[in-house]
């Protein structure tokens, strides 16, 4: 949920109007994902479609980025023409 990937009306329907930037920013690190990924978190699979007009890509890819680093089992999947409003995030057994 970096600056720049994620649109604003996102983050106005998560955290609710009249923020101040301090209060945006707290919460952007809370619910940023990737930013709690640890040895312990659940293997993943990543969908994303790549012309989603309104949840850029790269979000899943950080996603997948950390998920690797952490040395923690992941799977993705890229791709076009699914739906452009589908992401899905689920544990895998």
């Amino acid at each position: 949920m970096e600056e720049g990937e994620t649109n604003a009306f996102s983050k106005t329907n998560l955290f609710g109007p009249g923020l101040t930037a301090v209060q945006t920013q707290n919460l952007t690190e809370h619910y940023s994902i990737e930013k709690h990924v640890g040895n312990l978190f659940s293997p993943t699979f990543l969908f994303h479609t790549k012309d989603d007009a309104v949840v850029s890509v790269e979000n899943a890819i950080r996603l997948d980025d950390a998920l690797t680093a952490a040395g923690v089992r992941s799977a993705g999947k890229g791709g076009g023409s699914f739906s452009p409003f589908f992401l899905f995030l689920c544990v895998c057994l």
